[in-house]
């Protein structure tokens, strides 16, 4: 399995054989069971994708909403203790559903992906690319990869923050 940082646990890449069965079931498992009842979210992933982010927007605020309210509605009926349970539930389910939220995020195709490859005759980026356009997303294409963004001098996001490097006068941005 791979994908970006966030990517669904369990779905396979873009491109790879079978992909998008496995990203609609993610999403499906991430929105109410009757929604399976639904075959336009079958037929239609990317739709599933678009609804499975505003579902679970929704289930977010609900979650904040309930962390800010629950030790003036039920403190009465369940005690300091029960509240502080409740509020440790209410705040790992919060972590869940962030991290549920910003892997359907990157499946959403409202979300621009850029593929790339640099190995040499790779064409993985291409194939990736063809796939998840004719599923409707936008997509881009970065050839060369990384290594050639970082020659050209372009940062790049890193656990220590931005980083850039010397322009290489070899591969210096034509100006395009």
């Amino acid at each position: 399995m791979g994908g970006p940082p966030g990517w669904p646990p369990g779905v396979p890449p873009p491109g790879e054989r079978g992909w998008d069965h496995r990203a609609s079931a993610w999403l499906l498992d991430h929105c109410p069971p009757d929604y399976r009842l639904y075959p336009a979210w079958r037929r239609h992933p990317i739709a599933l994708a678009w609804f499975t982010v505003r579902h679970l927007d929704a289930q977010l605020d609900a979650m904040r909403s309930a962390y800010r309210e629950v030790r003036v509605d039920l403190v009465d009926d369940i005690g300091p203790e029960g509240v502080a349970q409740v509020l440790a539930d209410l705040e790992c389910e919060g972590v869940r559903l962030l991290s549920a939220r910003r892997a359907a995020g990157l499946l959403d195709p409202a979300v621009p992906v850029v593929t790339y490859c640099w190995g040499p005759g790779c064409n993985g980026a291409t194939r990736a690319a063809l796939a998840l356009s004719l599923q409707g997303y936008a997509v881009k294409e970065m050839l060369g990869g990384v290594e050639y963004w970082a020659r050209e001098g372009f940062a790049l996001r890193t656990p220590a923050g931005e980083v850039a490097r010397e322009t290489d006068p070899l591969v210096a941005p034509c100006g395009c």
